[in-house]
């Protein structure tokens, strides 16, 4: 089973999901609703990470509840689809990203191991996300002659403003070449659950500071409009190529 966990103005892929149903899941971390179904011959499910209705910023999105329903409904491998800044003069606005590396400034720590009945649980994240998938993606995107970057670092922030000039200066110094609101905790929790995750990233603005445009989430509708096409299409194609077995860091009980 793949999930896919829809960003801003990605809501588009329930669209095409045969044999649809949405439902409702009572999670020990809140509701959450999801839709079923089938897409290009995989079973999928899809999860509104803002809600059914986009009603849940960033910092209040339910990561757990979502990725705690994934696992109850078997997923083992998820995609999740997001807008971000990109500050890398070679990553420009409109080149589909998909990351390699993460630095997590968020001001929240989201874990399902809080000690007590939960227990402790220490996982490896060395690699964030699933190598595996993000070759396939690269690979796909190589035979398609899509332009899509393979490889840069996500820098995360809790939002839900946007981040400041000097935060950008410092996510540079860091390494930083994206910056956005929601991988961290997915990412994080993913692993925690042995989910294998692989993030899509549409870079719509430069970061804060690089211009002298003020950022708005109406710019960034406006250019998820624009790049969706190309994602939904990297994804339908990816897909099918997804290996049934998981050899990868991913999938490794800590």
């Amino acid at each position: 089973m793949i999930g896919i966990m829809g960003g801003s103005g990605l809501y588009e892929f329930i669209a095409d999901i045969t044999g649809k149903k949405t439902d409702m899941m009572h999670t020990p971390h809140g509701v959450i609703d999801y839709t079923t179904g089938s897409w290009m011959g995989q079973e999928i499910v899809f999860v509104p990470r803002h809600g059914p209705s986009h009603d849940f910023p960033p910092h209040r999105v339910k990561f757990k509840a979502n990725i705690w329903a994934l696992r109850e409904l078997g997923v083992k491998r998820l995609v999740g689809t997001c807008a971000v800044g990109t500050l890398n003069p070679k990553i420009p606005p409109g080149r589909i990203t998909v990351p390699d590396q993460l630095l997590d400034l968020t001001k929240e720590t989201r874990s399902f191991y809080n000690g007590r009945r939960e227990g402790v649980k220490h996982v490896d994240m060395t690699e964030p996300f699933c190598p595996a998938m993000r070759q396939i993606v690269r690979e796909v995107a190589r035979e398609t002659g899509m332009a899509v970057q393979a490889g840069g670092t996500y820098a995360c922030f809790s939002g839900p403003t946007f981040e400041t000039a000097a935060e950008i200066r410092m996510v540079k110094v860091l390494g930083g070449d994206l910056v956005g609101m929601t991988l961290a905790p997915e990412a994080k929790l993913c692993r925690e659950a042995g989910i294998c995750y692989l993030p899509v990233c549409m870079p719509v603005n430069w970061a804060a500071g690089l211009t002298k445009e003020l950022l708005t989430h109406r710019q960034t509708l406006e250019q998820v409009g624009l790049m969706k096409n190309d994602l939904i299409n990297l994804i339908r194609w990816s897909m099918g190529k997804f290996p049934a077995d998981r050899d990868c860091p991913c999938s490794k009980e800590y």
